[in-house]
């Protein structure tokens, strides 16, 4: 079934710019989840599932195979 209401609301913002003026792009530094513990663990899970359910969230782009340093043949 096709939501023509949703779809006339999706086509209505595919020209919409966002306005990022007032935001930033920072590094942030490397965790590696297998040197913590598993406390430190869930208190960032929980941090993060509070962060997502009131709307306030990041994005983070990572180049992939950066975790591995050693090749394997």
């Amino acid at each position: 079934m096709i939501d023509f209401d949703k779809l006339a609301e999706c086509i209505s913002q595919i020209d919409k710019k966002d306005d990022f003026k007032d935001e930033k792009i920072e590094n942030v530094n490397c965790t590696d989840p297998s040197k913590m513990s598993k406390e430190d663990i869930e208190k960032l899970e929980l941090i993060a599932k509070n962060i997502i359910s009131n709307g306030k969230y990041a994005v983070v782009t990572m180049a992939g195979g950066q975790r591995n340093k050693t090749r394997h043949r």
